[in-house]
């Protein structure tokens, strides 16, 4: 006589509705990989007569209400109990890569579904089931089905030379500031650098001036000497001359002048409303606030054959005022420096998957 031991069965993970799509697949897929475990070594606890016989009363395993589900590496096959089913004991399913099932991997399961797994790409597999009763009888195979597996194939690639580039304030349009060539497999590919942008120092160009709240202070104070360099810097990846995915801002900045920017007064009011040079701005040393970090582009969907990816950048218009402001009556005016663009490590990693 045939003895098992029973687990809960997968069915049950259908009364999980309340939980969110992605937690209810995740917890699927886990009791997928259990269930595909607990199929294979249940074959080894089982332990059978060795008088069992073929019976023809032992319902067959209709073909048509049996259905087959092909995902990676993967084929699930589920089927409706069959009528007139008495004494079950268990139903034995056998995987082979052969049609005839000259050679065959055998699986036994107590619930009407199998999982198979880790199986190989591009790939028909030919799988038959039958019932099994306690009567030590088994039933007719079912009708041969049959599950291809998809063909998967990735390829990855990474160069690790650093690329330096400087970009000025005055170049308006995109510049090119890395290019790659790239042979794809024809998948979907995603790809990223490693960047770091650093505010380029273009000497006493630009002009802070200082607006104070009181009308009567006509005209402010300025001063001719850079002593804060601002860059706000606009990314783009380019593939094959068209832009792919969004645009990243970078902004970065640096202080130079340190001993003129440390005698510079801000404007105030007096409680009478006439204007008061007060105080004097102090920095803590003079330093450049480097900004480092990758751009990636999400998943893409690639043609087999040569491309140019390519990662374009320019100095952007400021996109806001009153980033810097040393106290509620001044502002700085002039932002766009350039900066030097330090780039490295550029890796993609396509799938292909048919």
């Amino acid at each position: 006589m045939s003895e098992y031991k029973r687990l809960k069965p997968i069915d049950e993970v259908k009364k999980l509705k309340k939980w969110g799509p992605g937690r209810l697949a995740q917890l699927k897929t886990f009791i997928a990989h259990l269930d595909s475990a607990f199929s294979s070594s249940l074959a080894a606890q089982v332990s059978q007569s060795s008088k069992r016989v073929f019976s023809e009363f032992v319902p067959k395993v209709v073909s048509q209400n049996i259905e087959v589900e092909i995902e990676f590496r993967e084929i699930r096959v589920q089927f409706d109990v069959p009528r007139g089913t008495r004494n079950f004991l268990f139903y034995e399913a056998q995987v082979s890569l052969f049609e005839n099932f000259a050679q065959v991997t055998q699986f036994i399961s107590n619930d009407p579904h199998f999982v198979f797994s880790n199986l190989l790409d591009g790939v028909t597999y030919y799988i038959r089931v039958r019932q099994v009763t306690k009567d030590k009888l088994f039933g007719p195979w079912s009708d041969t089905v049959s599950g291809f597996t998809p063909f998967s194939q990735s390829f990855g690639l990474f160069d690790g030379t650093e690329v330096e580039s400087s970009i000025s304030y005055r170049d308006n349009d995109f510049v090119t500031i890395f290019s790659k060539d790239y042979d794809a497999i024809g998948g979907n590919a995603y790809y990223s650098i490693e960047y770091e942008v650093e505010t380029l120092i273009e000497g006493p160009s630009s002009t802070i001036t200082y607006y104070p709240d009181n009308p009567s202070f006509p005209s402010g104070i300025t001063s001719n000497n850079e002593n804060l360099e601002w860059s706000d810097i606009e990314f783009q990846w380019i593939l094959d001359d068209k832009q792919v995915g969004q645009n990243f801002l970078v902004t970065t900045y640096a202080t130079t002048n340190l001993s003129s920017l440390g005698n510079f007064l801000v404007a105030t009011n007096t409680a009478d409303g006439d204007a008061n040079l007060t105080g004097s701005l102090s920095i803590p040393g003079t330093f450049s606030f480097a900004r480092r970090g990758s751009f990636v582009q999400k998943f893409i969907e690639l043609s087999e054959g040569d491309h140019t990816i390519k990662l374009n950048a320019r100095v952007a218009d400021h996109l806001g005022r009153n980033d810097w402001v040393f106290n509620a009556a001044s502002t700085i005016v002039k932002h766009g420096a350039g900066a030097t663009i330090r780039l490295k490590n550029f890796n993609i990693f396509e799938a292909l998957t048919t």
